[in-house]
């Protein structure tokens, strides 16, 4: 599956736990609730950038992480060309192994 497409996932992910969400979201504060959740969880969600990875062969200078006790060895991570598909991406991830 395409990052782009976790953006439609993640409207359905949001919607069964109550929330809604933008149609077309920026940045972090759209999904601060989703996020809030794996925290409440006792899970770890790193966002990094990495202004180092230039080269056309990276797969992209955002690297989104989340670990913790409730995925046990196997962490989520995905880098992506945009903020927004990343977290798209770990959030639906994130869903389907541990809230659905």
């Amino acid at each position: 599956m395409v990052l782009s497409e976790y953006l439609n996932r993640l409207q359905e992910v949001a919607s069964k736990l109550g929330l809604e969400l933008p149609v077309q979201w920026q940045g972090v504060d759209a999904v601060m609730p989703l996020i809030d959740r794996i925290r409440n969880d006792g899970s770890v969600f790193i966002i990094k950038f990495d202004g180092q990875r230039t080269h056309e062969d990276d797969t992209g200078q955002i690297t989104v992480l989340v670990s913790g006790e409730s995925l046990g060895d196997d962490p989520i991570r995905v880098d992506s060309v945009t903020l927004e598909g990343g977290l798209s991406f770990a959030l639906v991830k994130y869903a389907e192994r541990v809230w659905f």
